[in-house]
């Protein structure tokens, strides 16, 4: 059983292509059906998929000693951890960051259990041994932590899921019922990063503007398109831009171990594939067309 959450639709070009090409196994891909972010070229999306899971610099900043590891796997919990990636670093510039991307869901098990699985070094050094974890996952939480429970940093993993709340309305308005939106997330961080919680609920009313909860900001503000939330799109979009560029053009001056937008765990090898021809990469979209597509994120309520 092999089981994929690609995060963008150069990953799902290359999981898919992968999957079509296996025989004898039982693959799951959970993808959605409107167009997707483009956060990595195909190039790296193809080396990504075929590790499983790997940091991505372009939107980290921990130099190697990260204070907070933000996780994700999914389409939109992606957007959601880079979303609330970019919250924390407005307001806590400081604080050092590693963000970690999952497409393989099977790489979370140790080696014994799955043939895709991690060695506990690899594990370790992507999810650290003793930093927390916030986790935002596509299914149902208990998922990572069955998957991940003989893992060194297993009492650090602090996992946003599916709650059952909701019905098929927006994907923002799924996370925001199942507390998987980017305030939340930012907020889980804020409460577990040590240079930040001496100070207790401080980070509440930094990253909220004193409205409480993420809920009841969405309700005041998000909803009357208020300036606050929107901040964080407008920074994703640059990110966005940003990632693809890097991704395309990474240097191993900016990070010695590693030749794409990605690091994985240097003992763990790519899971070859053949392919008889080159997949082809998503047409990357236009500045108007992610302009219009946040619009519709933020407007349909």
């Amino acid at each position: 059983m092999r089981i994929y959450l690609p995060p963008d639709a150069n990953c799902l070009l290359s999981v898919a292509d992968h999957c079509l090409r296996s025989r004898n196994y039982i693959n799951l891909i959970v993808a959605g059906k409107q167009p997707e972010w483009q956060w990595l070229d195909i190039e790296s999306a193809t080396r990504h998929c075929a590790i499983g899971a790997g940091i991505w610099h372009w939107a980290s900043n921990d130099d190697g000693d990260p204070d907070v590891v933000m996780a994700c796997a999914g389409d939109i919990p992606t957007l959601e951890t880079l979303a609330a990636v970019t919250l924390l670093r407005t307001h806590y510039p400081d604080i050092r960051i590693r963000v970690v991307n999952v497409v393989d869901l099977m790489v979370l098990q140790p080696q014994s259990e799955h043939p895709h699985g991690m060695e506990d070094q690899d594990f370790d050094e992507l999810f650290t041994r003793d930093k927390p974890v916030i986790f935002a996952f596509h299914g149902y939480s208990a998922m990572i932590h069955k998957l991940t429970y003989r893992r060194h940093n297993h009492h650090n993993i602090h996992v946003r899921g599916y709650r059952e709340e909701g019905t098929t309305t927006t994907p923002f308005d799924m996370v925001v019922l199942n507390n998987l939106d980017r305030f939340q997330l930012a907020l889980d961080a804020t409460s577990r990063i040590p240079p930040i919680q001496p100070s207790g609920r401080k980070g509440d009313g930094v990253l909220l503007g004193g409205h409480g909860t993420p809920q009841a900001l969405y309700q005041r503000t998000w909803r009357r398109h208020a300036g606050g939330p929107r901040l964080a799109v407008e920074g994703l979009a640059r990110w966005q831009c940003l990632a693809v560029k890097r991704s395309s053009s990474h240097s191993t001056a900016a990070h010695p171990r590693s030749n794409s937008a990605c690091t994985v765990p240097r003992h763990r090898k790519p899971r070859g594939c053949s392919r008889a021809k080159p997949i082809q990469s998503a047409k990357k979209p236009d500045n108007s067309t992610l302009e219009m597509r946040m619009a519709m994120l933020w407007r349909s309520a």
